[in-house]
């Protein structure tokens, strides 16, 4: 072997058979790290050991609290889409309802001007009615017209 590729070896030259074998419990692109920042050569098999189930243990929490952090981040853009789901039915309501009210409005106005023409046309018939009732003997078929189609038109206004 030349100089170099022990280089890469290094850090594990000088462990016990019982060391290295606890720091097969480290994963293989942490451990030389992990050699490195705790100086496994002067531990103990209790120590080191300890030392790699704690740093197992912190990966999972960490792990664990990665995977609670992304579930939060979809919860989160899910509760977000929600909002803006709602928010645009929200507006179309809203909309809508202003829509209805200017029909109502118009409605309104408009069952006014009937009710109005219904009177006007009740007082016409009733004009007629009399004066037609002074000239019995003298029906006009364009009174008689005129009346049916007053009556008519109060029959049918419904409003």
């Amino acid at each position: 072997m030349t100089s170099d590729s022990n280089s890469d070896y290094a850090p594990v030259r000088n462990l016990t058979y019982s060391q290295a074998v606890i720091l097969l419990g480290v994963p293989e692109e942490g451990r030389e790290q992990f050699i490195a920042d705790m100086d496994v050569e002067g531990m103990i098999n209790q120590e080191l050991r300890k030392a790699v189930n704690e740093r197992t243990q912190a990966r999972q929490e960490k792990d664990q609290a990665l995977q609670e952090k992304d579930l939060a981040l979809q919860e989160n853009a899910d509760l977000q889409k929600t909002v803006e789901d709602q928010s645009g039915i929200i507006t179309e309501l809203t909309t809508e309802l202003a829509n209805l009210k200017v029909q109502l409005e118009n409605v309104k106005t408009s069952k006014a001007e009937l009710d109005k023409t219904a009177r006007q046309l009740k007082d016409s018939l009733e004009s007629l009615q009399q004066s037609s009732s002074a000239n019995i003997f003298a029906p006009c078929s364009m009174t008689s017209r005129f009346m049916t189609a007053a009556k008519f038109l109060l029959n049918n206004n419904s409003c």
